[in-house]
């Protein structure tokens, strides 16, 4: 009998590859940390953000780049990134010290916490910046497999597909890097 899911290196591959157990098993265990009643009493703002730094999103950020692609209209995958949203929205009062019902959005733009489908775009942007330039961000073997258009002889002149360019007509990557620097800066 086949097995509905596997785990490979903490990450959990369901048979439908949704990964919608994987983010159910990530937000619950970041729901269980934000939890801890211990945590209560800190009184200092920079200690609390390092405190869900260390327990949440060092869970949010593990292999979330394993989350880049899912496509935002099934159910299943808008529901699950919506509930590691829900973390990230849940982790917001208890660092800037908020009422339940107070709204998050501007507390975590001025905590430059980016929304989870930014965490996972900026993650892998990272990693082909580091990669296509040798800085260490990602293995040899995705350095040698990357290469720049602009570097290869002959194809200076070539674009992304239109459908990786983003609103402004830039390609894709640097579309992407350009405004995970923008959220970041705003």
């Amino acid at each position: 009998m086949p097995a509905e899911s596997v785990i490979n290196l903490g990450v959990i591959l369901d048979s439908q590859l949704n990964m919608q157990v994987h983010i159910s098993k990530v937000a619950s265990s970041c729901f269980y940390h934000l939890r801890l009643r211990r945590l209560r009493h800190v009184d200092a703002q920079d200690v609390r953000q390092r405190l869900v730094s260390a327990l949440v999103f060092s869970w949010v950020d593990y292999c979330n780049s394993s989350l880049a692609g899912l496509p935002a209209g099934a159910l299943a995958s808008a529901g699950a990134l919506a509930s590691l949203q829900r973390v990230l929205n849940a982790a917001t009062p208890f660092v800037a010290d908020l009422h339940p019902r107070d709204h998050v959005t501007s507390v975590q733009r001025s905590l430059h916490w980016l929304p989870i489908r930014q965490r996972i775009q900026y993650k892998l942007c990272v990693l082909m910046y580091g990669a296509a330039h040798g800085h260490g961000y990602a293995p040899d073997y995705i350095g040698n497999l990357a290469t720049l258009t602009s570097a290869t002889s002959g194809r200076s002149h070539l674009r992304a597909h239109p459908s990786d360019a983003g609103k402004d007509g830039r390609s894709g990557t640097v579309g992407r890097w350009s405004t995970c620097l923008e959220r970041t800066s705003g």
